[in-house]
């Protein structure tokens, strides 16, 4: 995790503004390094912290690829996530922001071109006007999806007050193509994920309704944190949030790209709702590994939903599916259906005060163990009688896992090989707010 965006030179600290503190590159050359703001007393910062490097700079350009090439090639390091990343692509010389993704020799393009097997992953937002650059960096960068993020915290925790159509589902769970596809990137550009380390954990995403910083130690108290969390207690039912937290990690773990999960999160490890702990050094932040035995059953799903994804190549395309059959077996290799069965068409994927979304991937296609995955995702409350398409000759739908509560004896997942047939293969009752999985198998 780099932090390349700036350092901690700060400006004048004295009412005169004569005075100046001298912590980095400063002294050494001032505007080769830092970009400098409009009246050139003070630095531009379009991240919040400190002086924006002088991205326009040779100087500044070849501290930081020569870093990612001895770090990259001298120490072995696969790939780097870049901190407030379009910082590193200002094309303003002074005293402005504006985001240079072309220039052959800017930052960007020559890490792609210099370093071209290792992962070079933008956070791909600043703090100052202009820099939420989501989508637009070159080939040869993946980026953070706060838009996947967005999506799935709103449909889960805000589907009576936030606007999300299936459409829009349809494009994150099939790897962001309105995002990334459209300049020829492949779903992994996407990384997607539903928290990180800065913010609420994953757990707490469910639990909480809002951030509580000021709380006292070991959970507090720290400063900032977004007020945006997009978070809902599921009423404070304890069940709920169980279900709900599982819901969010087969989201994940269902969608093309590549998902990210934060380190704890695999156990809904809690932070006590703070969503920027980044000052606390105490036990109520550190990894608490007792939570295996207190929720070893939701351990048990994610692994189990990792390793099915892992088995499952075709959760994992190269390339984004096209709506057509590509092999002759019948299949598009990809389709979205309505609940009444009815493949979903433009009119549905556009209609916000719908909540129910399905895909069919052709698993032949992708060279899958399974002839076809079925997923499901019912974001009414309420349960609804699902229409499943018709199987092959000698194929019948198993059930792999639903997410909701009325299966937790079961840990919401069958093992491969032990997936029940389902008894009525034309239709599924799904419950509200939860995910299904099923695979088309002899």
């Amino acid at each position: 995790d780099v932090v390349f965006n700036h350092t901690a030179e700060g400006d004048a600290w004295n009412q005169a503004g004569d005075v100046a503190p001298f912590f980095s590159w400063r002294g050494l050359d001032n505007t080769g390094y830092y970009q400098l703001g409009q009246d050139a007393a003070h630095y531009q910062n379009d991240n919040g912290v400190g002086p924006n490097l002088a991205s326009t700079q040779p100087i500044a350009r070849d501290i930081v690829i020569d870093a990612l090439r001895y770090w990259h090639e001298e120490l072995g390091v696969d790939g780097f996530r870049f901190d407030l990343a379009p910082i590193l692509a200002n094309g303003c010389e002074q005293g402005c922001f504006a985001f240079d993704a072309n220039d052959p020799d800017g930052i960007l393009r020559r890490a792609a071109a210099e370093l071209p097997d290792a992962w070079l992953i933008a956070e791909p937002w600043g703090t100052g006007p202009g820099t939420y650059q989501i989508g637009h960096f070159p080939p040869g960068w993946a980026e953070w999806n706060g838009a996947y993020r967005d999506t799935i915290r709103d449909d889960q925790n805000r589907s009576t007050t936030a606007a999300v159509t299936p459409g829009w589902l349809a494009d994150r769970l099939s790897g962001s193509w309105s995002l990334f596809g459209d300049d020829g990137r492949p779903p992994a550009a996407s990384i997607n994920f539903v928290v990180a380390h800065d913010g609420l954990t994953h757990g707490d995403l469910y639990r909480c309704n809002g951030k509580n910083n000021g709380q006292p130690w070991p959970y507090g108290p720290s400063d900032g944190g977004t007020d945006d969390d997009r978070a809902w207690d599921q009423g404070g039912d304890p069940v709920a949030q169980r279900q709900a937290a599982r819901t969010g990690m087969a989201l994940l773990l269902v969608s093309a790209g590549v998902p990210m999960i934060t380190g704890g999160d695999e156990m809904r490890r809690t932070q006590q709702c703070n969503n920027n702990a980044y000052n606390l050094d105490s036990p109520g932040i550190w990894l608490d590994w007792s939570l295996l035995a207190s929720e070893e059953r939701f351990h048990a799903f994610a692994r189990s939903m990792l390793r099915f994804r892992r088995d499952h190549p075709a959760l994992r395309p190269a390339a984004y599916r096209p709506f057509v059959d590509g092999n002759g077996n019948g299949l598009p290799a990809v389709a979205f259906f309505r609940d009444d069965g009815a493949v979903a068409d433009a009119p549905y994927l556009d209609d916000a005060s719908r909540h129910f979304l399905a895909l069919r991937i052709d698993g032949e296609e992708a060279g899958d163990p399974a002839r076809s995955l079925f997923i499901a995702y019912n974001g009414w409350d309420q349960g609804i009688v699902v229409t499943l398409p018709a199987t092959a000759t000698g194929q019948t739908w198993h059930l792999v896992s639903d997410t909701h509560a009325w299966l937790e004896g079961e840990g919401n997942f069958y093992a491969p090989g032990q997936e029940p047939v389902l008894p009525q293969q034309d239709e599924y009752l799904l419950g509200g707010r939860a995910l299904l999985i099923l695979v088309e198998s002899p």
